[in-house]
């Protein structure tokens, strides 16, 4: 008989029994407290802190590198995933015809009588031009031996078939919903098919956070936990969270059993996951993806909370890291021959360059840093990231808090800022290594600045660091600093980023100057001071060209997709006429990675001349 602990989560009062040697991160998430596992427990990223107590004994363990073999006390859990987090779900204004492929019929009892028709399909086919589906042709069954002759029926149609036959009561209501997956949050878009009118939008975390920060640590979870169980556990994480969203429409008035048409996109891996097909082909040379095209399955497939007729689209690839959720983007471009440049930066940097009549379009491995991932006090956008930071001319720092809680970590937007003022006055040279005080004070002399340059512990390594806030400015929470390290991880997102973006340019055949807009999409370019990613080298700078945020573009067009059915023409053009760089197999990458690497025009107006 296995033997099992007891694990006492005493801030909640809860006790866990659990198997004997279990590593307690995975004791936590089945107790239902899952944390940040942003390395995928390799015990490398330190986020998944827990305060314990062990035979009497007070410890701070790593939860993914502690197997419980006595009965303990959990005391805090210092990064829970439950944490609320700021997600972006505003998208551009929606501009397109009410045309969909979900619709429906309402009819009579008097409708169904065949008439000079052999049966009751061969009129449906004759008079509505309508094929029907086996489970609908039986429910319309039952439904036509109902004696009440005033009695009206609701066909629900998708494209040119019958998936579903009810008695219309009161004019019941048909709906659809738009899902963006994403790597880091999920956010679903329902709407109400018989008006056409936004019902709700709902987002959460994405489950999947508590196994790792991105793709590749859930690629590499799906390969060394029995491939097809770690694919199970992936995606019932993925489907439970669109669930528990769904569930939460039933309060707007939804009937679950109502929506007929689900519309998702997300990158290659969240497809694979979602689907529950095996990824590790995405995590190897030459890295295939195992379809491109659109996939279509039932809602009962699919496994969530909406009829189980229902038809789930998921869109198409357009490379084996550029995804369904870079298409969905790109629909939701205006339809016109402007060349612009797309980027969408979060775990993984997709980019593309090009207008409506041909894309090309790459991905960067710029890692989960700029989302605050990885880094020693990064953090997702939550209350007490600093997602703000300015030096004035007193060198004094300014902090933007979320909620303004005391600071407990830096979110995206808020590292993009830090870089940038370290660079501006000197904290960080042009080759991105970071001063130390001593350093500091010969070069600039002794100021506001100096004083927050020390030493820290990273990961049992001394390291350079800038201390954003001590304990005693932050209501005596732990201090809150940017690393040597954290600057040597955005240096090599930001290199891998700006390379990309010139191979594709030059690729295509045009110069920055020649783009005619910069889009930024998803939540990272929504929050973005533009400025300070330019100063620093993230995104291309240039006084004639307009660079602007369009919210969550692949929300966006999902939503298109489900209230206009030419989108998925729209869709098959663009997949097409795109062209997929892979920078890896450029010849030149690695010259211009390393020569992004470097910061230019970043030096001090009063730094010395050496």
């Amino acid at each position: 008989m296995q033997e099992t602990v007891n694990v006492n989560f005493v801030f909640d009062n809860h006790v866990f029994k659990a198997e004997k040697g279990m590593l307690l991160s995975e004791i936590c998430s089945l107790a239902g407290y899952p944390q940040d596992m942003v390395c995928g427990g390799k015990g490398t990223c330190g986020k998944c802190v827990v305060e314990i107590i062990d035979a009497d004994q007070p410890k701070t363990v790593l939860s993914c590198q502690y197997p419980v073999v006595d009965d303990i006390i959990v005391q805090r859990i210092v990064n829970p995933a439950n944490r609320k987090v700021k997600i972006l779900t505003v998208n551009t204004r929606l501009d397109c015809r009410i045309n969909p492929d979900l619709s429906y019929l309402r009819l009579t009892k008097s409708d169904f009588e065949p008439g000079y028709c052999s049966s009751f399909a061969a009129k449906l086919l004759e008079k509505y031009q309508l094929t029907i589906t086996y489970p609908a042709l039986k429910q319309l069954s039952h439904l036509t031996r109902l004696e009440n002759p005033d009695l009206t029926y609701t066909l629900v149609t998708y494209r040119n078939k019958i998936i579903d036959a009810v008695i219309d009561e009161a004019n019941i209501h048909i709906y659809g919903v738009a899902i963006d997956i994403g790597t880091t949050t999920v956010v679903c878009y329902l709407y109400d098919m018989t008006n056409f009118t936004l019902v709700g939008t709902y987002s959460a975390l994405n489950q999947q956070t508590a196994l790792g920060a991105d793709v590749i640590t859930r690629i590499h979870y799906c390969v060394n936990h029995r491939q097809e169980q770690g694919v199970n556990v992936l995606r019932r994480q993925i489907v439970d969270t669109i669930n528990d969203l769904l569930n939460q429409s039933v309060k707007d008035g939804v009937a679950l059993n109502h929506i007929y048409q689900a519309v998702l996109c997300g990158n290659s891996t969240m497809q694979h996951l979602f689907l529950g097909l095996y990824p590790e082909s995405l995590g190897m040379v030459p890295f295939v993806s195992m379809s491109h095209d659109f996939i279509e399955v039932s809602g009962r497939e699919a496994g969530l909370h909406i009829h189980p007729e229902a038809v789930v689209t998921f869109l198409p690839l357009m490379g084996a890291f550029v995804g369904a959720d870079t298409m969905s983007v790109l629909v939701s471009l205006p339809d016109d021959d402007k060349v612009r440049l797309m980027f969408d930066l979060g775990t993984n940097g997709e980019i593309a360059c090009g207008s409506a009549k041909r894309y090309m379009v790459t991905s960067t491995a710029c890692g989960p840093a700029l989302e605050g991932a990885g880094l020693a006090c990064g953090m997702r956008a939550s209350a007490g990231a600093i997602q703000h930071f300015h030096i004035d001319e007193n060198k004094n720092i300014l902090l933007d808090i979320i909620d303004d809680a005391p600071a407990i970590g830096i979110c995206g937007s808020g590292i993009i800022d830090i870089y940038a003022e370290l660079l501006k006055n000197g904290v960080i040279n042009a080759r991105g290594r970071m001063l130390t005080e001593e350093a500091y004070e010969n070069e600039y002399g002794k100021d506001n600045l100096s004083c927050r340059l020390a030493r820290v512990h990273v990961a049992d390594h001394e390291v350079n660091a800038f201390i954003l806030a001590f304990p005693e400015e932050n209501g005596n929470h732990a201090a809150v600093y940017f690393t040597q390290l954290d600057a040597r991880e955005i240096q090599k997102a930001k290199g891998a980023i700006a390379a990309g973006c010139r191979i594709l340019t030059s690729t295509y055949g045009i110069s920055i100057e020649e783009v005619g807009e910069i889009c930024l999409a998803g939540a990272f370019g929504n929050y973005l001071d533009i400025k300070n990613a330019q100063f620093i080298g993230l995104l291309p700078q240039c006084k004639t060209v307009a660079v602007h945020s369009i919210g969550n573009g692949a929300g966006t067009g999902v939503q298109l997709f489900l209230l206009d059915k030419a989108i998925s023409q729209k869709c098959r053009k663009i997949q097409k006429n795109a062209v997929h760089q892979e920078l890896n197999l450029h010849p030149d990458f690695n010259r211009i990675y390393l020569e992004e690497m470097q910061f230019i025009h970043t030096e001090r107006a009063d730094a010395k001349v050496i």
